[in-house]
């Protein structure tokens, strides 16, 4: 039962951390483009 419930959380927690870390990264990246938006050229 254990072993067969094993790959789900396995891939389960892979796609939450791949989603959290693109989320995060987009975070960034907006923040540094209104950042560079900010600042004259």
């Amino acid at each position: 039962m254990i072993d067969r419930l094993l790959p789900i959380f396995a891939v389960i927690g892979i796609l939450s951390s791949v989603a959290y870390l693109s989320l995060a990264a987009w975070m960034i990246y907006e923040n540094v483009l209104k950042k560079r938006r900010l600042l004259p050229l």
